[in-house]
C-alpha cells in the first residue's frame, strides 16, 4: 500500500485484512502500522476505507492509503 499522503510503502499480508471476501486492488483502506514477528514494518490490520463508519473497531494511529496495487 502507497500513503495518500506520500511516504513508505506499507506491506499488507492477506491474513490482516479485516474484511470480507478477497480485498480489491485501488481501493482506499485505513490501516494500522506495526511490525511481524522478524521486526519488519507491515500493516497489522486494514480495512477499506469507511468500514469504521458502519460499526467495524479500528486502532488508534490509523493511517489513509491508497492500494497500488495487489495486496499480497
Amino acid at each position: 500500500m502507497t500513503p495518500e499522503g506520500g511516504g513508505e510503502r506499507v506491506f499488507a499480508h492477506i491474513s490482516t485484512y479485516a474484511g470480507r471476501g478477497r480485498p480489491v486492488s485501488n481501493r482506499k483502506v485505513t490501516y494500522s502500522v506495526g511490525s511481524d514477528n522478524k521486526g519488519r514494518p507491515g500493516a497489522v490490520r486494514f480495512q477499506y476505507a469507511g468500514a469504521a463508519q458502519i460499526g467495524a473497531r479500528m486502532d488508534a494511529g490509523v493511517w489513509v492509503a491508497g492500494a497500488a496495487g495487489p495486496v499480497r
